[in-house]
């Protein structure tokens, strides 16, 4: 089974994924410039996953910026996190329900506990899945 991720950061020019091959073990960084040049990285193995992460962050920081734009206009990312607290981005998005779904298949193909962050960012928690 493969796992197509996006990155909320991807601009009309430049866009990037992921695509995380779980039978093999192995992902592959995919960028796009203007929609017709398709750039493939080199396959990389999966490295041994301690756990998958949900979190908010906000990529238009500014002055003006109060605890309600964080709040609201963040974008949730998943990642899995490695060797401690490394993390290797799967996908980002805004729909909250959609990330918990993803993170519940990876988790179980993976066999690893997912951390919530996202949700209440001053209390994380793990899932029961």
């Amino acid at each position: 089974m493969d796992i197509k991720g996006k990155y909320a950061n991807s601009s009309i020019a430049l866009k990037q994924g992921i695509v995380i091959d779980l039978q093999k073990r192995i992902y592959v960084i995919i960028t796009t410039l203007f929609g017709l040049f398709r750039f493939r990285d080199k396959p990389k193995p999966l490295p041994p996953v301690n756990y998958i992460l949900l979190f908010r962050t906000l990529y238009n920081k500014c002055q003006s910026c109060n605890i309600a734009d964080f709040e609201n206009d963040s974008v949730i990312q998943l990642s899995l996190v490695h060797d401690k607290n490394k993390k290797l981005i799967v996908h980002e998005g805004y729909d909250m329900q959609y990330m918990l779904n993803l993170a519940r298949q990876l988790s179980a193909e993976l066999k690893v506990d997912v951390k919530d962050a996202a949700t209440d960012r001053r209390k994380p928690r793990w899932l029961l899945l």
